[in-house]
């Protein structure tokens, strides 16, 4: 209609107070237009902030609050489960963390069942209570199993000067690292010790370094120092 009575404007067939009201009135329709336009947008944008989508398909496992609960920042509400990709996080120790690398593949069990995980993502900070590291574990996915099952990996770690002894061989006071009692040439020698692993009455221990054949105290110990010779009989 402006447009139109610009034309007749130009031939004085339309007063100039009417082509200036209308030019008015489309002046204030484009500046809400405009308005209109920025309030879609923010709108838009609040609701792509509101959707959050799952980086993988899935479904919905579990929902852990209820609807209109107040929920802190960081607390999690829903347990997703993927249907494509099955991943499993371990928690292992610094001197496990060394035999680890991205895309190494490790032999898992679930049950009787073996199978081959691949490392995906592997912490490089440790837990401040645990101090433990996390690794993810990429799952084959033609695997059965389900959220919150557990499996077994196995992790070869490189070991050398490796002794087994009776577990009353090795002290832990657990403020001091653990250490047996050695008898060498009449006298009595204190080496600290590595604790690789204990089954029943038996230990596994490391050594700084390759003692050879060791005489190891096995009872007694409270009453030893190394600075005490042999006993005598």
């Amino acid at each position: 209609e402006l447009q139109r009575n610009q034309t007749l404007s130009g031939i004085q067939a339309v007063s100039q107070n009417q082509l200036d009201r209308l030019t008015s009135q489309v002046a204030q329709l484009q500046a809400h237009n405009t308005t209109l336009k920025a309030q879609l947008q923010e709108a838009e944008n609040n609701f792509h902030e509101s959707t959050l989508t799952a980086p993988f398909p899935g479904e919905v496992a579990d929902i852990l609050v209820k609807p209109g609960a107040i929920v802190a920042a960081g607390q999690p509400v829903i347990v997703l489960s993927g249907s494509e990709i099955f991943e499993a996080p371990v928690y292992v120790s610094n001197g496990l963390l060394k035999h680890l690398r991205l895309n190494q593949q490790l032999t898992a069990t679930m049950g009787p069942q073996s199978f081959t995980v691949t490392v995906k993502e592997i912490s490089r900070s440790a837990n401040p209570a645990s101090q433990l590291f996390k690794i993810l574990l990429s799952l084959p996915p033609e695997l059965n199993v389900l959220a919150g099952q557990k499996i077994t990996i196995s992790i070869h770690e490189p070991i050398e000067n490796i002794y087994q002894l009776p577990v009353s061989a090795v002290i832990d006071d657990g403020i001091n690292e653990p250490y047996l009692y050695s008898l060498s040439n009449g006298e009595i020698q204190h080496i600290p010790v590595r604790v690789v692993d204990f089954y029943q009455n038996h230990i596994w221990v490391t050594m700084a370094q390759k003692m050879g054949e060791l005489t190891v105290v096995t009872d007694g110990q409270s009453g030893l120092s190394p600075q005490l010779n042999k006993p005598r009989p």
